[in-house]
């Protein structure tokens, strides 16, 4: 069993988040996510049958 002693000044007024920037990241990401899909949707529509699996694979290589 351990003990645990925290020496935690409390703070004079509550914390709170800044919710307008997490907003703007969300938002700004979110369109990020949506711009770089439309590309890939565009090579699926206008490609050859066999390579659409390429591209679908493609997000994944991106991230990794």
């Amino acid at each position: 069993m351990t003990l645990s002693v925290d020496r935690v000044l409390p703070s004079d007024e509550p914390n709170s988040l800044d919710l307008a920037e997490i907003f703007a990241y969300a938002i700004a990401y979110g369109l990020y996510l949506t711009l770089s899909t439309i590309p890939l949707i565009a090579i699926v529509i206008h490609n050859d049958p066999q390579l659409h699996a390429v591209v679908y694979y493609l997000p994944l290589v991106v991230i990794s």
